[in-house]
């Protein structure tokens, strides 16, 4: 079962390395702006995270259930992460005050929306395949994303977010593969974790293609795409940071 999830997130996985930005990355084409707006969005779909994924807890029905616990052991341990892309920002020299009462850019928000989807509307053990991409893919390739932005000259003081997932989520995938051997009860489940793991690799595909196109310019400026959200969160403070509660 977990052979199958693999295999099939994997094909996914590689149109994703073979796509613009990893390709613009190994070439070294990529620039310090690029990996700015990079930070940005992962600011922006990092924060959603443990939220969304303690709403799949609250969607499961009958023995899934006991699951419950370790979703919100993940959920405490994954809390404050986005604050991680404030602080490499923070280090890049930028000042991050008005991006939490900002707004991603839509291709990350098509990220975010389709896990909340597979939850509400569809079958919510399908937002583990949403997990599985994000905890294997830096477990898998986040050396090797480190070495091509280092070699962009992106200083290792403004890469804390992508290096600490490189290794902590080595261990989150094995927790993962334990969800999934305890919550896979049918094939509808099994097929429901490998769409939304698939589909997640694309959207993540459609999101960094976003961030190409809004720096260069192809679909406007990032600011066209990207201003104030009523009602969201203010700026954290760095006393405020995720680095507290990192596991």
């Amino acid at each position: 079962m977990i052979d199958r999830i693999r295999n099939e997130w994997g094909k996914s996985l590689n149109d994703l390395l073979r796509g613009e930005f990893f390709r613009r990355l190994s070439e070294g084409k990529l620039t310090l702006e690029h990996y700015k707006i990079l930070l940005r969005e992962i600011y922006y779909n990092t924060r959603e995270n443990p939220q969304s994924f303690a709403l799949m807890a609250g969607h499961l029905k009958g023995n899934k259930r006991d699951l419950s616990p370790k979703i919100f052991r993940h959920c405490l341990a994954e809390y404050g992460h986005h604050n991680m892309a404030l602080d490499d920002l923070r280090a890049l020299g930028d000042d991050v005050s008005g991006i939490p009462n900002a707004r991603p850019l839509p291709t990350t928000e098509a990220m975010i929306a389709f896990a909340v989807y597979q939850v509400q509307h569809s079958n919510p053990i399908g937002y583990l395949g949403y997990l599985y991409h994000l905890e294997m893919l830096p477990a898998g390739k986040g050396e090797g994303i480190v070495k091509g932005l280092s070699a962009i000259g992106v200083p290792h003081s403004a890469m804390t977010f992508i290096e600490e997932h490189a290794k902590i989520d080595v261990t989150h995938t094995k927790w993962l593969e334990g969800y999934l051997l305890e919550t896979l009860e049918s094939e509808e489940d099994i097929q429901a974790v490998i769409h939304c793991a698939k589909g997640t690799a694309r959207l993540h595909g459609l999101m960094l293609q976003g961030i190409l196109d809004a720096v260069d310019g192809v679909t406007g400026s990032v600011g066209d795409w990207t201003s104030g959200a009523p009602g969201a969160e203010t700026a954290a403070s760095p006393a405020q940071s995720g680095k507290a509660l990192r596991p």
